[in-house]
């Protein structure tokens, strides 16, 4: 009897596993209703000088894609930061992008060698519906 018992928890058990569905429906992955996804890092080219790479994706065309703005951030124990430079659309065009539903690009800085920086990129979207803003930080570094 406890033998039949035990085969008969065994089977439900399994029957209850087989139930269960093994993928859900996928999980929308968009980053936001304007960012299918975006992304921000940092680049060492030659001594103590460095480019802040940014690249975004968005849902579909948009009207002006990019950045809105790029701050390189310095530290000297890692932990506190300063921002040192802001990095603008109105004086580096090439961070934003009109009628198009993907962007990349990069600008450089150079910094001081020995200390941490980072980079704080917010991503712009915008289109007939409104604006989107996303901010990344990038990795940090040192020189």
């Amino acid at each position: 009897m406890k033998r039949l018992v035990r085969y008969a928890c065994v089977a439900v058990a399994i029957a209850l596993l087989m139930a269960v569905p093994v993928r859900a429906e996928a999980a929308d992955t968009r980053a936001s209703s304007y960012f299918w996804a975006y992304d921000s890092f940092l680049w060492k080219t030659t001594g103590t000088t460095f480019e802040v790479w940014f690249d975004v994706n968005a849902c579909d065309r948009m009207e002006e894609l990019g950045v809105s703005s790029i701050q390189v951030q310095r530290s000297v124990d890692g932990n506190n930061w300063i921002t040192m430079q802001t990095f603008l659309p109105e004086q580096y065009s090439q961070m934003i992008c009109e009628n198009t539903g993907s962007h990349g690009g990069c600008v450089t800085y150079t910094g001081v060698s020995g200390c941490y920086y980072r980079a704080r990129v917010t991503f712009y979207a915008k289109n007939s519906s409104g604006t989107g803003l996303r901010v990344d930080y990038a990795e940090t570094i040192r020189l």
